[in-house]
């Protein structure tokens, strides 16, 4: 049975969970009008302030994805129909920081019903393979299709959920590997129950299984937690000294330090990290950051001034494509405090022309080494999960050292990326849109256009390094780098 069907069911029978179908906010339509309005406000926003919106298109291919999408819009639609026409449109402008999302009271009503896949699974080479050791279906094992589904097809669609800067491909396969479950919904709607074929690891025979939906809020909260592949810690950062081989691996899975005592427990961490690794006279330093979602920049250039031998800029540019807001009736309601603040911000701007503003050269703020500075062998272990600032971490340090990067692109791009989000709220279905007002160049000189930072040594998840926990590319830097 097909994942519409099941769909269809639970909206007939949805009495069993939220009363009638009336009161059932999945099968809420909107009209052609109210989608159409809210289609063109969208444009609007983003053709008025988005600070990367053309960056990869032109004006004129921004206007006919829009219009376009305004066409197929032929009949009403329910919210997550609409949602993913809206979606679609966001991952063309591949920017990892624009997003949209399901509305706050859509989210939670869908959360609390058991109608979503239960199982964790990674992308590994374009295929989907099981990543628990603790469901009815083996680790490792490979999934073939999904209600009828091929898993090559899931795939192909689930990755527009996963907005990438530019044209880099290793990130996308974040929307299978992390939210797999709730992507699939938005993807195909709900099940009640999904029939599952599957191969076993050293099997050519296809088994099926078939496991009741559960409640997204149980996914998140326990069921992921089984994921057996995963770069997980308690904390989010570490520092481990390897006095035989006189190396050190400091974990960072995180720039997400914006408070007072994180910034200042994040810089105690440096300060004392860097000290030990200059009493033990270590000589080769491993930073991994792979799956570190980015953050703040000065937590960034806090760890960047123990790396790199010389002064360094925050960003090489910085730009804005308006002087005043528009669409302020539309800004959600936890961001209408910065209205205010975003318009004013054009003071410390130089005006280029009628819709380009760039930041006074010096209003960026630049950092210098510290005493404690390394001066080994560096090397850093990246993947396509390594986004936003944590990307320009990466970018900033492979130009300005010789560190040595094992593992994959990143999903960040390495020459710019958008950020200073605010949110939107179309005014008829309630999708929030995150929007970013700035275009922040990377003080780098060594650009690859629309890519994320790539690695010296290219190291990809197999199925074998799942199945046996196995890191690898730690692995390959102490096996075949680090001078024993």
């Amino acid at each position: 049975m097909k994942p519409f069907t099941f769909f269809l069911s639970i909206i007939f029978l949805s009495g069993c969970y939220f009363g009638e179908k009336s009161d059932d906010i999945t099968a809420k339509t909107y009209s052609k009008a109210d989608l159409k309005k809210d289609l063109k406000i969208l444009q609007g926003i983003v053709t008025d302030m988005h600070a990367g919106a053309y960056a990869y298109n032109t004006p004129t291919q921004i206007n006919h994805i829009f219009d376009s999408i305004s066409l197929t819009i032929d009949q009403p639609l329910t919210t997550r129909e609409f949602y993913n026409k809206i979606d679609y449109i966001m991952d063309r402008l591949k920017c990892i920081h624009t997003d949209a999302y399901l509305p706050g009271e859509y989210y939670d009503s869908i959360s609390n019903r058991p109608i979503f896949f239960p199982t964790p699974v990674v992308d590994i080479d374009g295929r989907l393979y099981v990543n628990t050791d603790v469901q009815k279906i083996p680790l490792g094992a490979e999934i073939i299709s999904i209600n009828n589904i091929q898993s090559g097809d899931i795939i192909n669609k689930l990755k527009v959920y996963y907005h990438t800067d530019g044209y880099s491909r290793e990130a996308k396969k974040i929307a299978i590997d992390e939210d797999f479950s709730y992507n699939f919904y938005k993807a195909f709607g709900a099940s009640e129950n999904y029939t599952i074929d599957y191969i076993e690891d050293s099997s050519d025979k296809i088994e099926t299984k078939t496991f009741l939906g559960e409640k997204l809020k149980d996914i998140e909260n326990d069921i992921y937690e089984t994921r057996y592949f995963y770069y997980s810690g308690d904390v989010d950062y570490d520092l481990e000294i390897d006095d035989i081989n006189k190396t050190a691996t400091m974990t960072i899975r995180s720039f997400s330090f914006g408070s007072y005592n994180s910034k200042r427990a994040f810089n105690n961490f440096l300060s004392n990290s860097f000290r030990l690794i200059k009493q033990n006279r270590i000589k080769n330093l491993i930073i991994d950051c792979r799956n570190n979602g980015g953050g703040y920049y000065a937590p960034i250039y806090s760890l960047l001034s123990y790396l790199v031998k010389r002064t360094l800029p925050e960003s090489d540019s910085i730009f804005q494509r308006f002087k005043t807001l528009s669409y302020t009736q539309y800004i959600s309601e936890e961001d209408t405090s910065r209205i205010s603040e975003e318009d004013t911000s054009y003071f410390s701007c130089k005006k280029l022309n009628k819709q380009l503003y760039k930041l006074i050269d010096s209003n960026i703020k630049r950092w210098e080494p510290q005493p404690d500075i390394f001066d080994g062998r560096l090397f850093v272990v990246i993947n396509g999960h390594v986004v936003s600032a944590a990307a320009t971490f990466t970018s900033v340090l492979k130009e300005n050292t010789n560190a040595f990067f094992v593992g994959e692109e990143t999903g960040g791009a390495n020459e710019a990326h958008n950020a200073s989000i605010i949110s939107f709220v179309l005014p008829n279905t309630k999708i929030k849109i995150d929007i970013p007002l700035r275009r922040y160049y990377q003080p780098v000189k060594n650009k690859w256009e629309g890519r994320g930072v790539l690695p010296d040594k290219t190291i990809l998840l197999t199925k074998e390094d799942l199945i046996q926990n196995f890191d690898q590319p730690i692995s390959y830097i102490f096996d075949s780098l680090i001078v024993k």
